[in-house]
């Protein structure tokens, strides 16, 4: 399971790298970029003038991918995914020492996601996809690239009448914010502030598929905790809260005992252990 975090990483790279040439591209771009441009998640595109059935067929994908697999849009093509676990790379490799990595801790879920998704849903229903292209993270980054393609902002900013500078200043600034703020929370944006994620993460929770932790195998070192960015994994309870859960796998990769991975066992992880605690306790009982 540890190289599934690599092969995760590679294809994150090379998807990132189709979507931004097929952003600032001038001419017509290739069938393979059109493709990875219509595996973006982005509901107020509806209300800009893009394809309903495109939009609508892209949103009930991932619902559904969501559903099944957990947030792997979130993991591997979402740029901005993409993006916050850049800072976490540098911080690590840069480690030292003199100034080690500072380890992630377990969070419990911040109830402030759920405004964000009302009010991002709301404005949507009134027909007003300002907010959303402030927080729906393929808008984020079409706003992060308008400086080297200003012609970005025509479909977003200037369709609902805002001004261009303030694409500018919207792409500056969220670019800013979140090397910052990834720097030193990880993948919060994901968890807390997307709308998006938040939905996915409703779906991804009756999901059949999770990532667990077998109580048998672990050894409490603590990697998986203190290397998850999404700050969902509590080793002391054995517990991951899927529903926040980003897919990055890096949980698995740092695992030395391999006792975290996928599961279709959900709502029963210690069964293992108390089998195993039944059966020598049956053994060392003398009978009566």
């Amino acid at each position: 399971m540890k190289t599934f975090r690599n092969f995760r990483i590679a294809l994150a790279v090379i998807l990132v790298m189709a979507a931004t040439l097929l952003l600032l591209s001038r001419s017509h771009p290739t069938p393979m970029m059109r493709f990875i441009g219509s595996l973006q998640l982005s509901p107020s595109s509806l209300l800009i003038g893009a394809t309903a059935s495109a939009t609508i067929g892209t949103t009930l994908f991932w619902l559904l991918v969501s559903f099944g697999l957990g947030r792997v849009y979130c993991a591997t093509f979402c740029p901005i995914g993409l993006l916050s676990d850049i800072p976490t790379w540098i911080r690590r490799a840069s480690a030292s020492p003199s100034r080690p990595f500072r380890p992630f801790r377990f969070r419990q879920a911040k109830k402030i996601r759920f405004p964000f998704l009302f009010f991002y849903v709301l404005t949507l229903l009134l027909c007003q996809p300002l907010l959303a292209a402030i927080l729906e993270p393929w808008q984020i980054y079409r706003n992060m690239l308008s400086p080297l393609n200003p012609s970005l902002l025509d479909s977003t900013w200037l369709a609902i009448g805002a001004p261009a500078a303030a694409g500018f200043l919207t792409g500056i600034l969220s670019f800013i914010a979140l090397l910052v703020w990834s720097w030193f929370s990880g993948r919060r944006f994901c968890t807390d502030i997307c709308p998006l994620g938040t939905v996915m993460g409703l779906a991804s929770r009756y999901s059949p598929v999770s990532i667990e932790i077998d109580p048998d195998r672990c050894v409490n070192c603590m990697k998986c905790e203190q290397e998850c960015p999404a700050e969902c994994v509590k080793v002391v309870s054995r517990y991951v809260d899927n529903t926040r859960c980003v897919r990055c796998l890096e949980c698995l990769h740092v695992c030395p005992a391999n006792a975290i991975g996928f599961s279709t066992n959900r709502m029963r992880p210690a069964t293992p252990l108390m089998r195993r605690v039944s059966q020598k306790t049956a053994k060392t009982t003398p009978p009566k």
